[in-house]
């Protein structure tokens, strides 16, 4: 099965912790894993080895420039989720891909996808939690279209070749670059409106939903309840897990694939970090946990 992960230098030991779990939880498949990067320092290239060889998978890394995809990257967003796009115009060999954000983990086996069949869609995605109307509206999608989240893409490449769809991918970002917020997730959306086969939550379970009030569309709330209690994909979507005041339950899971490498990767301070914001956060917990208030904006526990 073929993966791809787009990540800096910086973030690439947090993509072996994903693949790390895809791995441990998949082993019975066998994966060619292609990593597009403008570049890895010596100590990352030599963590993936040890993936490589530890799993059994092939990793391929791919080194990229803004140049080479010729496009305006709107906003301060960078390249490296624009090169979710440029997959489509190079691995131009293989039919089937599956993409996975480096703030996921892969908790379950994906057997299922493996076996999808998602017919004439160019793209796979599960559902986003976002402001779909507003989306919508902005992108021009018609009101009753699907708008995904593309921290999990399943590309259906074949068919994304037959319809151009970089190309049609390109046109749209040189010329609308205004109007892209959410960098790729916009793109994909728009230029693949009719197209998107529609996953389950499951696939792409956003720190979100485990909110005291979720933030999810109305469509979805009564099978949320369900869903999250088996998340197949755990999608880090609030604060990222490799920081030390991160407060997502889940975060733990996460750990646990990172202390399988053994790598000691730090635990740093997020940048929206201050000890008095961290410690009414204790405060309020403490008072959720005792049953006096709940907190809309906290994690259930």
């Amino acid at each position: 099965m073929n993966i791809l992960c787009c990540t800096s230098n910086e973030y690439s030991p947090y993509a072996g912790v994903m693949l790390a779990s895809l791995f441990e939880n998949n082993k019975s498949i066998k994966f060619t894993v292609y990593v597009f990067t403008t570049g890895l320092c010596p100590e990352n290239l030599e963590r993936m080895a040890m993936l490589e060889k530890k799993y059994g998978n092939a990793i391929c890394i791919k080194n990229f420039s803004e140049q080479d995809l010729k496009i305006k990257i709107p906003g301060d967003w960078g390249i490296y989720p624009f090169l979710k796009l440029y997959a489509i115009h190079v691995l131009d060999d293989i039919d089937s891909l599956l993409y996975l954000d480096t703030d996921m983990i892969v908790v379950s086996s994906i057997s299922e996808i493996a076996d999808m069949d998602i017919g004439d869609n160019y793209i796979a995605l599960a559902p986003d939690c976002g402001p779909i109307a507003d989306h919508r509206k902005r992108l021009d999608i018609s009101p009753g279209s699907f708008y995904g989240n593309s921290g999990l893409i399943y590309y259906n490449l074949k068919k994304c070749r037959e319809n151009n769809i970089w190309e049609k991918c390109t046109n749209f970002i040189n010329n609308n670059d205004s109007l892209i917020q959410y960098a790729d997730q916009d793109v994909f959306n728009k230029v693949c409106s009719g197209h998107i086969y529609e996953m389950g939550l499951e696939w792409n379970m956003q720190s979100y939903y485990y909110l005291n009030s979720p933030k999810v569309q109305p469509q979805y709330k009564d099978q949320l309840k369900c869903k999250k209690t088996k998340p197949k994909v755990i999608h880090y979507t609030c604060i990222k897990p490799w920081y030390r005041d991160c407060d997502f339950p889940l975060k733990k899971e996460y750990l646990k694939y990172e202390r399988m490498l053994g790598w000691n990767l730090p635990h740093l301070l997020s940048r929206n970090y201050t000890p008095l914001r961290f410690y009414i956060n204790k405060l309020k917990y403490l008072l959720q946990r005792l049953g006096l208030h709940s907190f809309d904006y906290l994690y259930e526990l």
